[in-house]
């Protein structure tokens, strides 16, 4: 569902000039503060409100209690990754910092407008498990276990929970919207820019890097609202020939969701003429677009296709119905419970839902 105005302005704030402050009613406050604490958004709710709104001393109070508990996260999150930064750098291991804490300290005059609640990384494949293994001081939860070793294996991400309670996630590969579909490796580590953190410097990926990759994660399932003010300046930092933004879109089916994921993102905030005239001159066919309207309207939906398509489906549908000992005890489930899980999500595939 499209935001709603003040949503919107929220959102936008930042990237035009603000609407004219109205008062706004405890009913409508409350819905907006549960709104923003949902995406991810009260930093950002917190530098726009008095700007957007006229505020009673109650609502103010209100902000502010709810922006100093989602303060605390961030401290932890920003001493994780000094961890994680010494941990990786003793290793040996390239990597850099994505999503959240990096645009916080990258975009925004004060990191606090950029809410965060897990510390996102990214590392090669080949550095995936290397970088497991020296974090392992730290973690104080693994990695969940999967289904089988072919869904392990192509899985993009590992998340893990380090002392200070923090998720971590350690990325092998950008998504695209299906489970083997990724942008190319190397772009994403081609000119790095830098981030100073507690006076330590940590590496992030170019603007353009980080602009593709927002604007693909911003319809990904679980996205929140957060990615589109980062979506939005990112767009003005970088252009579509830029090198790295040509080569991570080289792939067509990458750039048909590139394109139909910006058109989605357009609609709620401002993006620069070049990228509204490179969603013009790379339209998806009606085809396409109809398969990514489909897709993307049903969580359930984009799980199955997941299961249904790709490399080496047949494997990973197996291992989906019948799955490893290890992920049936960590998920507390039996096989029966399992098949009957299945045949939910297929009923919620014909749903729709």
């Amino acid at each position: 569902m499209p935001p709603d105005p003040l949503q919107r302005a929220v959102l936008r704030f930042g990237l035009e000039d603000p609407p004219q402050p109205a008062a706004i009613d405890s009913h409508s406050w409350a819905d907006l503060l549960d709104w923003a604490m949902s995406h991810n958004l009260v930093g950002q709710l917190w530098i726009a409100a008095p700007h957007i709104a006229t505020l009673t001393a109650t609502q103010c109070e209100d902000l502010e209690a709810v922006f100093e508990e989602g303060a605390m996260p961030a401290l932890a999150i920003e001493a994780s990754a000094l961890e994680v930064h010494r941990l990786l750098g003793d290793a040996g291991i390239d990597w850099r910092v994505l999503k959240g804490l990096a645009t916080a300290h990258l975009l925004y005059p004060d990191a606090a407008q950029r809410s965060s609640r897990d510390l996102d990384i990214l590392v090669r494949p080949v550095d995936l498990q290397r970088s497991l293994d020296a974090l392992a001081p730290v973690i104080a939860e693994p990695a969940e276990p999967q289904a089988g070793p072919t869904r392990a294996a192509m899985l993009k991400e590992r998340q893990v929970t380090d002392t200070r309670g923090v998720s971590i996630d350690i990325h092998q590969a950008i998504e695209g919207f299906l489970v083997d579909s990724r942008l190319p490796t190397e772009p994403l580590f081609a000119e790095p820019q830098s981030i100073r953190i507690r006076g330590v410097e940590m590496k992030v990926c170019s603007d353009a890097a980080m602009f593709v990759h927002s604007v693909l994660h911003s319809t990904s399932g679980g996205a929140q609202l957060s990615t589109l003010p980062d979506l939005g300046r990112l767009a003005r930092r970088c252009h579509p020939d830029d090198a790295v933004a040509v080569a991570l879109l080289a792939d067509r089916s990458e750039r048909d969701l590139f394109v139909w994921s910006l058109e989605c993102a357009a609609d709620v905030v401002p993006i620069p003429d070049e990228w509204q005239e490179f969603i013009a001159a790379n339209q998806p066919s009606s085809a396409r677009r109809r398969l990514l309207d489909s897709i993307h309207g049903s969580r359930a939906r984009l799980g199955l296709v997941n299961v249904m398509v790709g490399e080496h489906r047949i494997r990973r549908a197996a291992e989906t119905v019948w799955p490893d000992d290890e992920y049936l005890q960590f998920m507390h489930v039996t096989r029966m419970g399992n098949f009957g899980w299945l045949l939910r999500r297929a009923g919620q595939f014909l749903r729709g839902k």
